[in-house]
């Protein structure tokens, strides 16, 4: 996968098989204090759930961008 647009959260492979959501270093490190930050989507690598993985993405972002996104409550964002 070709790297996405600086700060733009991401919906990629953790290499097990598993879907994960991962913050840009920008948002990882003011929300969490960490330079990277992984939210598990909670679902196998599929071509469906990759979809589904990619439309939480988009929310993500958007939520972060309008300073809805909550760091505690990451739970809307999962399969």
């Amino acid at each position: 996968m070709a790297n996405a647009p600086r700060g733009q959260v991401i919906a990629k492979d953790d290499g097990k098989g598993n879907l994960t959501l991962q913050l840009p270093t920008v948002y990882a490190n003011r929300y969490y204090g960490v330079k990277q930050k992984y939210i598990s989507f909670g679902a196998k690598n599929t071509p469906e759930n990759m979809i589904e993985a990619m439309r939480a993405a988009l929310k993500l972002q958007s939520d972060i961008e309008s300073d809805k996104f909550n760091p505690l409550k990451t739970v809307k964002y999962k399969h």
